[in-house]
């Protein structure tokens, strides 16, 4: 059993990320201890407004993500990584960096994320007041080959992390 990971969950802004990473970290820490949750926008609130939304600072945010992904997992911690990380050059990074990176893409259409707007970037991308957003002026880069696919607008958030477990059980990470 290969007890570290870092599972990153990629996709765009209201597809589901948070809510499946925090659903399976309360999983996970049910049954193995040294657990944690990175969630790419509390990350970005701890260092407060010192990167904006361009590539560069796009970018320089996740690959303060991974160095702390790297930390956690060269202390034997299994981590959930719940950000966008839009272009595949910096998953790519991420898989160079880390020694057991798990790529999930969190599958679903723009239009459903916009209905779901859970923090309310697509309003401010439509009223002009939000630049940069991913999806709109910046281009999501679609995962070509991830370990996992879970597509919130047929599955359940259950369902989603059900299926990211199986991979985990079926790879020998549990």
């Amino acid at each position: 059993i290969r007890n570290m990971f870092v599972l990153w969950l990629t996709g765009i802004s209201g597809s589901g990320k948070t809510t499946i990473g925090k659903q399976l970290y309360e999983k996970l820490k049910a049954i193995h201890k040294s657990v944690e949750f990175l969630d790419g926008d509390e990350i970005r609130a701890f260092f407060g407004k010192d990167l904006g939304y361009s590539k560069e600072a796009r970018i320089a945010n996740n690959k303060r993500i991974i160095f702390a992904a790297k930390l956690l997992e060269r202390n034997g911690v299994m981590t959930i990584v719940a950000n966008i990380a839009p272009y595949a050059s910096i998953r790519q990074f991420a898989k160079d960096k880390l020694k057991n990176y798990i790529q999930v893409y969190v599958k679903a259409s723009q239009e459903v994320c916009e209905k779901r707007d859970v923090q309310g970037h697509y309003k401010k991308v439509a009223s002009g007041e939000m630049k940069n957003f991913i999806g709109h002026d910046d281009e999501y880069e679609i995962p070509e080959e991830p370990q996992v696919i879970v597509e919130t607008e047929k599955e359940s958030v259950e369902e989603s992390v059900n299926k990211i477990l199986e991979y985990l059980k079926g790879n020998n990470y549990l």
